[in-house]
């Protein structure tokens, strides 16, 4: 690519059956699923690159979790041109390495991925690296702040689980979503040691400062059948690019549902914002 430098290299090991660490030479940001490829010993392609979850470990290091687990034997870490940049703009080249699969079982500590608080329903979500054991997370080890005002999770939280053990849905009880409410806006999550574990048995480690992103939610609606104009009014402000009108669906107690559909509308708004 014209005007980047291509000097970004990189070394990595298997851990265990399903996850590589990945360390580059220097300090990088943007790796991200579908950018690496595992082949195995037959050149087949290990699980489906695009779910490989991959996480920062420190400035030059990332862990990519597989969705499949690898053998003994000899495979191959695929990484495409352009996947990582340095502060000065460094970008890597296409590489590939052969490295010694791992079959040993995985004994890492699980990670959390990502957390989100939805402010209609109520509700928190958090992602985990790897699946969690049924039954060994305890909710009153989570804590949620706005950095001056702690709010302890309870009992009375009620939890759900999505099927690959992966994600949990923490439903507030009415006294504590009350006062994650009267929370600052720059809200992050606290979770104590062994508050859960993961498949192999480990617990947790200690984090804080986990950054929780308030889910988008529709605010209000209008429609002017005059114009055939509908405005959607967010909660936050939404990318239009992503906005699919597919998705949208009209009812009325009258007419019954009606699907929008791409080939009779289409998004007028050409500007980022909370009204589409």
């Amino acid at each position: 690519m014209r005007g980047y430098k291509h000097t970004v290299s990189l070394g990595f090991s298997a851990i265990n059956k399903r996850t590589v660490e990945v360390a580059f030479n220097k300090d990088v940001t943007g790796l991200t699923a579908g950018a690496v490829t595992v082949t195995d010993p037959a050149a087949v392609v290990v699980g489906t690159p695009a779910s490989y979850l991959i996480s920062k470990i420190a400035g030059n290091k990332y862990s990519v979790i597989l969705d499949a687990d690898m053998g003994i034997g000899q495979y191959t870490f695929k990484i495409n041109a352009n996947a990582v940049e340095t502060a000065d703009k460094e970008k890597n080249v296409l590489q590939f390495v052969t490295f010694a699969g791992s079959a040993a079982a995985d004994k890492s500590a699980p990670i959390i991925t990502e957390a989100a608080y939805n402010q209609a329903t109520k509700q928190l979500v958090v992602d985990f690296s790897k699946p969690i054991i049924s039954g060994t997370l305890d909710r009153t080890k989570f804590t949620i702040t706005d950095g001056t005002t702690n709010v302890a999770l309870t009992v009375n939280e009620s939890m759900s689980w999505s099927v690959d053990r992966m994600k949990v849905t923490i439903a507030l009880s009415s006294a504590t979503a009350t006062s994650v409410a009267a929370l600052g806006e720059n809200r992050t999550l606290s979770v104590e040691k062994d508050a859960l574990k993961g498949d192999g048995d480990v617990g947790i480690e200690a984090v804080s400062g986990i950054s929780i992103a308030d889910t988008v939610v529709l605010s209000s609606a209008s429609y002017d059948a005059n114009t055939n104009i509908l405005i959607l009014v967010f909660n936050k402000a939404v990318k239009v690019s992503t906005f699919d009108v597919t998705k949208v669906t009209l009812k009325s107690t009258g007419a019954g549902n009606v699907a929008l559909a791409s080939n009779n509308a289409s998004v007028q708004t050409t500007t980022d914002g909370t009204e589409i």
